[in-house]
């Protein structure tokens, strides 16, 4: 017999049925610089809290079952339950999914967690409250959009969802001193990324324009190398302080273009909702 699961999942833990998202706390700020690295850790003080998570629900009672499908039936299988819950949340940051359509995640970590018994449908069962915490208040799409550039040719890119998102720029060789540059939907001004290097038909740039991998924003061939900018690398008539291009929702603009060469490149991105 099929069980089923709630659609609720943290990492590699997939929730019981009867748990639900119940409620989010909303910043809706996007500033770059309170946005952390993926491990959580760049957020300076007071920007911890971007958004809350509230997810609720109960472990045992008739006809529960567990993360696994199977039908809890004492009061041990709801306690073990609730322990093997425990560890995978204890894990820090993790992709957090609610069952959005289209697939989306949001990393978050755990901040609070409460259980309480509760007679549920004659049974004795574990009550559940989770809050989780995400720095980076974005909920990404699953699936990733992506887009050819040729050399020299601008190529338009639509970004759905309700706010910005950040690309992952591939170019590759032969090209001579390569360039990077996006015009937001809706903006007359522009961010461009001149890089200073000669490529080989073998070499590879990869261009992360998120803000929670700075330290490995421009890497060539797997090896980190925001050198490569040099101090003039970054040209930005947006008005704002972004060294990265960003992707707004509707139609923008993207080219990667060189002194010389012939490589291709493609943009890849993630639709992004608050």
């Amino acid at each position: 017999m099929a069980f089923v699961q709630s659609v609720i999942s943290f990492g590699a833990y997939q929730f019981p049925a009867a748990f639900w998202l119940k409620s989010m706390q909303d910043d809706a700020t996007i500033d770059e610089v309170k946005i952390p690295f993926l491990d959580g850790t760049s957020a300076p003080p007071g920007t911890r809290g971007s958004k809350k998570i509230s997810v609720s629900g109960t472990i045992g009672g008739f006809g529960a079952v567990d993360s696994s499908g199977n039908l809890i039936l004492t009061r041990d299988q709801a306690e073990n339950e609730a322990q093997l819950m425990r560890s995978y949340l204890a894990s820090g940051y993790q992709k957090l999914v609610a069952g959005y359509t289209p697939a989306r995640y949001i990393y978050a970590q755990l901040q609070k967690f409460t259980t309480a018994p509760v007679q549920y449908a004659g049974r004795l069962a574990l009550g559940v409250e989770l809050t989780f915490l995400a720095q980076d208040p974005r909920w990404l799409a699953s699936a990733a959009g992506s887009v050819s550039l040729p050399v020299g040719v601008t190529e338009n890119v639509a970004s759905n969802g309700t706010t910005q998102t950040y690309p992952l720029v591939t170019i590759n060789g032969p090209l001579v001193n390569p360039f990077l540059k996006v015009t937001p939907a809706g903006a007359s001004g522009y961010i461009e990324d001149a890089l200073a290097v000669t490529l080989a038909s073998t070499d590879q740039i990869v261009v992360d324009c998120d803000p929670r991998n700075r330290a490995n924003a421009v890497m060539l061939n797997g090896v980190p190398r925001l050198d490569l900018l040099g101090t003039a690398g970054v040209t930005n008539t947006l008005g704002d302080s972004a060294p990265f291009p960003y992707l707004r929702v509707g139609v923008n603009t993207a080219l990667v273009s060189a002194a010389s060469g012939t490589g291709a490149s493609t943009i890849a991105w993630n639709d992004a909702w608050l």
